[in-house]
């Protein structure tokens, strides 16, 4: 795709997420066949939009090893953004952006841990509502 395509498409498309394409289309390359359960997070509560929820969702996938493969959905870039496309950015750049994105990352990790162990405990007693 050209700089040209992608400036077109995110103009376009409000919310073109092709993070998450790219990320689903290896899942669906690796799991084929397959359609994941998948548990979004409240839109409201996202960090993308002030809240503290650092994670868009997570779909998991049944191996045929008997296992399940959780996938995570933010914890990369999942949407079109413009500075990440520019072909003029030098590699020093990208390398402050990217430790920059790291660093802040790395002190939120404990608030997506939370964020899973709460959602483990509200389906568990979802479940728990069902056998009742």
């Amino acid at each position: 795709m050209t700089r040209e395509e992608y400036m077109e498409r995110m103009e376009k498309v409000d919310d073109w997420a092709p993070g998450w394409d790219a990320i689903d289309r290896e899942f669906d390359r690796l799991y084929p066949g397959q359609e994941p359960a998948h548990y979004g997070t409240n839109i409201h509560a996202r960090a993308i939009f002030g809240g503290d929820n650092y994670l868009d969702g997570y779909s998991v996938y049944e191996s045929q090893k008997g296992y399940q493969h959780i996938v995570t959905y933010g914890m990369s870039e999942l949407y079109a953004n413009e500075w990440l496309y520019k072909k003029e950015l030098r590699a020093a750049c990208v390398k402050k952006y990217y430790l920059d994105y790291m660093e802040y990352n790395s002190r939120k990790i404990h608030k997506i841990i939370k964020f899973l162990n709460e959602l483990e405990r509200s389906n568990e007693d979802e479940s728990n509502e069902i056998i009742k």
